[in-house]
């Protein structure tokens, strides 16, 4: 039985694997002193185990030893059935070809995931970036005191302001000095 593996990101990925059963599907306790294998996958493409024709049992292993790094069996994500929220990197298929189309539907589907994340990401640095300018100005403002005086139409603002002075008919005046000022006159 060969096993294909697809790559549905958009990196090369490495595949490494163990093989710890021989072809007859017995258990070979010499292997795990033996280096891992490993073969390299072409983002968008698929390859087949180079270890050729293999036994069930030693499918089945390369298999388990895959779905801790994220890959997935076709049939557990036949039809969009892709984890929520996880990317998926490597497909695989027992006996035939991944269909290109489950490639590329899984391509798209770790596009999302990274899109998703990367939003999340931008939000988190938002937030962060808010609280220390926030922290900032408010420590800027308890240094700098103003007073706001609220003036109306008709109440002398071109004495306040002066003739040359370009102003709306309604406003308000913002001075630094207010508070010094009224501090004297309470003084007197």
């Amino acid at each position: 039985m060969y096993l294909y593996v697809a790559n549905a990101t958009k990196l090369d990925q490495t595949v490494f694997y163990r093989l710890d059963f021989n072809t007859e599907g017995n258990v070979e306790l010499s292997d795990r002193l033996r280096a891992a294998r490993h073969f390299i996958i072409k983002p968008g493409r698929q390859a087949p185990v180079p270890h050729g024709d293999m036994h069930e049992s030693q499918v089945k292993s390369i298999i388990s030893q895959l779905e801790v790094y994220g890959a997935q069996d076709i049939g557990n994500v036949g039809g969009g059935r892709f984890p929520r929220g996880k990317q998926v990197p490597l497909l695989m298929s027992q006996g035939k070809p991944v269909p290109a189309k489950m490639i590329e539907a899984c391509h798209d589907h770790n596009q999302g995931v990274l899109g998703g994340q990367g939003t999340h990401r931008r939000e988190q640095a938002a937030l962060a970036t808010d609280r220390m300018v926030q922290d900032q100005v408010d420590a800027t403002v308890k240094k700098f005191e103003v007073e706001i005086e609220d003036i109306g139409a008709g109440s002398g603002s071109e004495e306040l302001l002066g003739k040359d002075h370009k102003s709306l008919a309604v406003g308000y005046i913002v001075d630094k000095d207010a508070q010094a000022a009224q501090n004297k006159n309470k003084k007197k």
